[in-house]
């Protein structure tokens, strides 16, 4: 693969990531406690006791349509003696060595996405008080990077197939990445109606971010391959910043370079039952609505040149690590503005979290145990500088009890992937997966998922004054012991 496709498949890799899945099967559980407002804010509400303490969460999800891996699942990647080759280079037919797994790319027509999700929650808590009021504390820190939109004519196996000089369009598109720290104050409040139960809560958390970037093409523009790797553009506007963070060594990787505020809201609305527990439940909720400012080590920069411009990847050789970006930025801008200092335009930067809606519909199917539900996802992108969400669609049938619990969700992702997952709680542990074939079938592996958390609550559901619900599943209740 010569230096020009090698550009290209990495401005398409960085392209390529869109948002995570929401670890379904730790969210939606009513004794997931201080984790279901992660999904929604009032989600704790349905949980029959009085409080809950989430000792650590970990979770990591990554979906993309650029790229895969042929053949492999997730535990061959962990494999010391693992040998990745281009699928290109050795075709289809050519058989690969033990441990041996080939990198290839779709070649669909469709346009490219991908999102990486990298999420731990930390200890956090709620507690009732005064009848139906919830007070909580949501602490955490996420690393996202995400984009999508990008034309189908820059995927590895069209753009190599067109021959010189034949122009192409290149549509809008968007990049994000951003890494924070978050705290949260939750608070929720319960109320009764005619048929069953209402409820309302809200999330107001303050971030610290640590590194982000971003690049925006706002409008359409044509592209043109040269001979000798050389592209030809003509309409670019190009839009992008990054901080110092995420590509130089001797930085203070423990002071924040930025800070700003979001907020989640969320109503729960639950219908027949008795003693807390329902027949139908209906909930919806706006999630991470808010920025972060970046204003310390930052470069924000805009190529927008008055005449096309040819950009010559043999003048990028030596880029071969994140501390020359700052050199491949200056060139950039020499060759299509005529200055290495003229596209720098600011030093500051707000970037949008990925804001959703939530919405989900539960009901129960028999004896308060067996529950199926069904969740939808919908992205918000609220500005043009963010990390792009993809959409969910997911059935999830679910038993559930004091003491275990289990959910098998089955999502479609942006419409494009049908996977199937599978969570366990046992007792106070929670582990599972919403892509469950990427970890026991070999296939084209072209993203994954994974998540655990450990918490602590009442080892009693009725009684002294432990639940809201005092009745609720009574033959649940196992006693303390005495030493």
């Amino acid at each position: 693969m010569n230096l020009r496709s090698s550009l290209v498949l990495l401005l398409c890799l960085w392209q390529s990531f869109s948002f995570a899945q929401e670890q379904l099967g730790i969210r939606l559980d009513n004794y997931a406690g201080i984790n279901a407002t992660l999904f929604n804010p009032a989600g704790h509400t349905t949980m029959p006791f009085s409080w809950d303490l989430n000792l650590i969460e970990g979770s990591q999800f990554i979906d993309n349509n650029y790229a895969f891996i042929r053949n492999a699942r997730v535990p061959n990647l962990f494999n010391s003696n693992l040998d990745i080759v281009l699928g290109p280079r050795v075709g289809n037919d050519t058989p690969l060595k033990t441990d041996q797994y080939a990198v290839d790319f779709f070649d669909d027509g469709r346009k490219r996405y991908i999102f990486n999700s990298s999420r731990y929650v930390g200890p956090s808590f709620f507690f009732r008080v005064a009848g139906q009021h919830y007070i909580g504390l949501v602490t955490g820190g996420r690393f996202l990077l995400g984009g999508n939109g990008l034309t189908d004519n820059l995927s590895y196996y069209p753009f190599n197939r067109r021959p010189d000089f034949e122009p192409f369009s290149v549509d809008p598109f968007r990049i994000g990445m951003v890494g924070f720290e978050e705290i949260g104050l939750n608070y929720a409040f319960r109320k009764p109606t005619a048929v069953g139960n209402f409820s309302f809560g809200i999330t107001a958390k303050y971030l610290r971010g640590y590194e982000a970037a971003f690049v925006i093409s706002a409008d359409e523009y044509e592209m043109t391959r040269l001979p000798e790797n050389g592209l030809f553009g003509d309409g670019v506007h190009l839009e992008f910043g990054y901080t110092d963070n995420l590509i130089r060594e001797d930085v203070d990787r423990v002071s924040p370079l930025g800070s700003g505020y979001s907020v989640d809201l969320g109503f729960v609305y639950t219908i027949g039952g008795e003693e807390g527990a329902y027949d139908w439940k209906f909930s919806g909720a706006l999630m991470d609505i808010g920025q972060l400012k970046f204003n310390k080590q930052t470069n924000v920069h805009l190529v927008n040149p008055d005449e096309p411009a040819i950009v010559d990847g043999d003048n990028y050789s030596f880029f071969d690590s994140g501390e020359e970006v700052n050199a491949v930025v200056e060139l950039f801008s020499l060759e299509t503005l005529g200055d290495r200092q003229a596209s720098l335009v600011n030093d500051a930067f707000n970037i949008w979290l990925p804001s959703r809606l939530n919405l989900h519909v539960d009901k129960a199917i028999w004896d308060n145990d067996l529950y199926l539900g069904m969740v939808i996802m919908q992205t918000i992108n609220p500005g043009s500088i963010t990390v792009p969400n993809g959409n969910l669609v997911a059935v999830v049938p679910r038993y559930e009890s004091r003491w275990i619990g289990a959910s098998m969700p089955v999502s479609m992702y942006n419409l494009q992937k049908f996977r199937v997952g599978l969570s366990l709680r046992l007792p106070f542990l929670t582990i599972g997966t919403d892509h469950l074939g990427s970890w026991i079938t070999p296939t084209d592996l072209s993203g994954t998922d994974f998540y655990i958390a450990l918490k602590i609550n009442p080892f009693r559901i009725g009684g002294g004054g432990n639940s809201p619900f005092p009745n609720r599943r009574g033959n649940d209740n196992i006693p303390c012991y005495k030493f």
